[in-house]
């Protein structure tokens, strides 16, 4: 830890590449819990939830940012 105090106290110029790097890799691990436990992608628990995603409704958003909207759908057996 001494090291990094004297390094940062030696060059006052690099605290904001630590601070940007630093917080760059707390976004990152953060952003990988979050798609680790959140998605319907992901399943941790096998035994209980097999196939997550046959849970999904006809018209849930999974995704953060949509291009197109899916709401005006309606769930339809299609007619053969």
């Amino acid at each position: 830890m001494s090291f990094w105090r004297t390094t940062l106290a030696a060059r006052p110029d690099i605290w904001p590449l630590v601070l940007i790097t630093s917080f760059g890799a707390l976004f990152g691990t953060t952003m990988l819990v979050r798609a680790g436990t959140r998605y319907h992608d992901v399943s941790w628990r096998h035994e209980s939830n097999p196939f997550p995603y046959e849970k999904l409704k006809y018209n849930q958003k999974t995704k953060l940012m949509h291009i197109a909207s899916y709401d005006h759908l309606k769930d339809e057996v299609p007619k053969f």
